[in-house]
């Protein structure tokens, strides 16, 4: 059983979370979050049950349907359990995808509108949570040496010919000092959310 205290070095459960963000607004999602109910001490522990398969976890007995992972830099975080898994896979598990020829023929026929009508296209991918923080927390699933999905979206986009912007390299220097999504939701906090903005800027303007 692991205890539940803080969040990171200083700050409370609730820090970076969805809940905090709507501190103002009464509802059930501070009140029913998992993190909200460890900072008020609803709950005792987390602890990983070795009954269940891989990445499960249990609250005070409890199952839940996203993993809790602690971090002692950053405290604990859910994480959506097919982010985690998409994260670990391996470059077969993209290119023998069943909807893979579909994603190829989306770029053909791209293409083929911006011929057509004379516009360009810039292709933006943006990396999971877990993809991009997950190596940070303890216990977390062996993550794909690279991120094949998004290597493989870049390469289309630049075989079709379209610029790109890689978000998951850009954000990593980020990532090292900072969380960029909220610790109960896979969206950036606010955060995040203003340095995917200056990076969108700066591309914008230098191309």
């Amino acid at each position: 059983t692991l205890p539940i205290a803080t969040a990171g070095a200083g700050g409370s459960l609730l820090d970076g979370t969805v809940a905090q963000a709507l501190l103002g607004v009464p509802g059930r999602v501070k009140q029913q979050s998992i993190l909200g109910q460890a900072a008020r001490g609803d709950l005792v522990g987390v602890r990983k049950d070795a009954t269940q398969t891989a990445g499960a976890w249990q609250v005070d007995g409890v199952p839940l349907s996203f993993p809790f992972y602690p971090s002692s830099r950053w405290g604990y975080r859910l994480f959506s359990p097919a982010d985690v898994e998409r994260a670990t896979m391996p470059l077969e598990y993209v290119l023998e995808h069943r909807n893979r020829p579909l994603l190829d023929r989306t770029f053909q026929d791209m293409r083929a509108l911006a011929d057509r009508h004379g516009f360009s296209v810039t292709v933006m991918v943006a990396p999971s949570a877990a993809r991009l923080h997950g190596a940070a927390f303890d216990e977390f699933p062996e993550l794909s040496p690279q991120p094949h999905f998004i290597d493989y979206v870049l390469a289309q986009a630049r075989k079709s010919g379209f610029e790109t912007l890689d978000l998951y390299r850009a954000l990593v220097p980020f990532a090292e000092s900072e969380l960029l999504y909220y610790r109960d939701d896979h969206h950036w906090n606010e955060h995040g959310n203003e340095i995917v903005a200056q990076i969108i800027e700066s591309a914008l303007e230098h191309h």
